[in-house]
């Protein structure tokens, strides 16, 4: 996150007026409105990149059994994509590998925890897809230092915060087997000294 990037308050505003075509339904097989892949190959000629391949491209031209399970990727795909149609990310050809990487490892892990319709509707949500976005392609948004930038993100971190949750419930229920072993042995003891 060395390099400057936009105002996240640009990017903010510009997924708050994601037109209906960003929002219409993906084609999952042959259901569906909007190709994602072809959605891809033009946000990458607008880069600057080199026309992606069709093998990268058909991972977003699902078809087949289980199909149905990669409509949010494809969904929060078509609205990345948008946000990448900003003006300041075209002829940012140095972006697009990191933004590849992007949309093929941190877009499946972040799907999971944002849903697209939430995204558009909670402002942490957009927000942590914006940071997510700009700090795996190196940048950080305009005015903030790499600290803040870094600080700010690992804040809105949904994977994280499963994790810290998943984690409590485990200590929480650890606790809980403890109080009762406790309870037990406290019952135990006190019947052995009334059996005396």
């Amino acid at each position: 996150m060395e390099r400057e990037g936009p105002p996240l308050e640009t990017l903010l505003r510009r997924l708050l007026e994601t037109p209906a075509e960003f929002l219409a339904e993906p084609r999952i097989g042959r259901r569906g409105e909007i190709d994602v892949g072809a959605v891809l190959w033009d946000t990458f000629r607008e880069l600057g990149a080199a026309p992606l391949a069709e093998e990268d491209l058909s991972l977003f031209r699902p078809s087949g059994r289980g199909a149905t399970k990669q409509r949010n990727r494809l969904r929060v795909s078509l609205i990345t994509c948008w946000l990448l149609h900003e003006s300041w990310f075209r002829g940012q050809s140095e972006l697009a590998e990191s933004t590849w990487q992007f949309f093929e490892e941190s877009l499946p892990v972040l799907e999971q925890y944002l849903d697209a319709d939430r995204l558009l509707n909670d402002p942490d949500r957009r927000e942590e897809l914006i940071r997510r976005l700009l700090c795996d392609v190196g940048l950080r948004p305009a005015g903030e230092s790499p600290t803040q930038a870094a600080d700010r993100l690992q804040t809105l971190n949904s994977a994280e915060r499963q994790r810290v949750l998943r984690e409590a419930a485990k200590a929480e229920r650890r606790a809980q087997q403890i109080r009762e072993a406790m309870a037990r042995k406290a019952a135990q003891d006190a019947a052995s000294r009334y059996g005396e």
